[in-house]
């Protein structure tokens, strides 16, 4: 795959299959295990101040802006803003 690098206070993740059922007593609906909003962070940008990181788990907002979502070595990617990630999951 090609080396991409998030800049400013960009985030790119790749959404996963994985599905978090309860967490600390807060249950997510099955609707959003549908969508898949748990993506892998995969690149970071200089300017991001949340304390996310490469390979962290993130929850992120299920509506996409239509530029957001695009392919790299046919692997679809998204490019969020940092405020768009609502959660990072840690076990």
């Amino acid at each position: 795959m090609r080396q991409i690098r998030a800049i400013s206070n960009k985030v790119i993740a790749k959404r996963t299959n994985r599905l978090i059922e309860e967490h600390h007593g807060i249950a997510i609906p099955q609707t959003a295990k549908v969508i898949s909003v748990v993506c892998e962070v995969l690149s970071v940008g200089p300017r991001v101040r949340s304390g996310i990181k490469v390979g962290d788990m993130i929850f992120k907002d299920q509506y996409l802006r239509p530029d957001t979502e695009f392919e790299v070595d046919g692997q679809k990617l998204l490019l969020l803003n940092e405020d768009e990630i609502h959660c990072k999951v840690e076990e």
